[in-house]
């Protein structure tokens, strides 16, 4: 999949405490710096992965 076929949209927003503890993973790194693809590439992934794990975390009995 490419970037250009990902929409803003499909992506939910991390809670606050999440959006912290990625605001102090990638503290060196602006978060919205264009010129930085690569780092606003991880920082979305990761972004996808603790919401994944929140949501499977949270469907557990």
């Amino acid at each position: 999949m490419s970037v250009a076929s990902q929409s803003p949209a499909s992506h939910p927003m991390p809670s606050a405490a999440q959006q912290a503890r990625l605001d102090h993973v990638f503290r060196h790194h602006l978060r919205d710096d264009p010129t930085n693809a690569a780092t606003h590439a991880l920082r979305r992934y990761m972004e996808s992965y603790r919401l994944a794990a929140a949501v499977e975390a949270e469907s557990r009995p």
